[in-house]
């Protein structure tokens, strides 16, 4: 019965304390954003962005490591834009290295966040590091909408609305085609698991390892 009891008390301690880990907390919350598929616009996904943007700060800012997981970063800065912390969105990126071979929303959400904050060079310059043909409207979409800018024939208030659509509409659409994707990165257990999954497959085993 005494074992029982301590392993019970044990138990309520790791879980007070994977409840109160930033890493944790951002997961969750950024999961939970994610549930609502490409509707990011929902207020309640908003809020969920807001708090895993919070708890990835702390994470991050906490280990001070220069080589965190790149899909860590990855959600940290989708999360950092969908929370409204553009700048933050931007500085992300510019610490990223070798940004050509980042995870395409690095550049993407860069860019993004630079359009809403009505810099349209930042916005193309940013852009044309996206190179990911598989995720092929928000490809088209930013060729498209870049050449406008450059022309000065679209504004940016414009064009952030229009890639932020087409994000929402390649979320549908790959979750659609999910079942013809090869990529183990991108399958519900791999570290990329929103671009084609609505949520992780075996979130548990990640939550507590810390695997992506």
């Amino acid at each position: 019965m005494k074992k029982y009891i301590l392993l019970m008390a044990t138990l309520l301690i790791l879980s007070a304390c994977m409840q109160n880990n930033p890493y944790v907390v951002a997961e969750h919350a950024f999961q939970n954003a994610m549930l609502y598929g490409n509707n990011t616009k929902n207020t309640a996904a908003r809020k969920d962005f807001s708090k895993s943007y919070e708890n990835y700060k702390i994470y991050i800012t906490e280990k001070k490591s220069k080589n965190e997981f790149e899909s860590t970063i990855a959600k940290f800065t989708m999360s950092a834009y969908y929370a409204g912390d553009y700048q933050k969105c931007i500085e992300i990126a510019q610490n990223t290295k070798n940004i050509k071979n980042a995870p395409f929303e690095i550049p993407l959400y860069a860019g993004l966040a630079a359009s809403a904050m009505n810099d349209s060079q930042e916005a193309t310059r940013w852009w044309k590091n996206f190179t990911e043909t598989s995720q092929a409207h928000v490809y088209k979409t930013l060729k498209e909408q870049s050449n406008l800018l450059e022309k000065k024939e679209t504004s940016t208030k414009n064009v952030t609305t229009i890639v932020e659509n087409a994000i929402a509409e390649q979320l549908r659409l790959n979750k659609s085609f999910r079942k013809n994707n090869q990529n183990a990165l991108e399958e519900c257990d791999g570290p990329y698991w929103w671009r084609y999954n609505i949520s992780p497959c075996v979130l548990p085993r990640k939550m507590l390892t810390n695997s992506f």
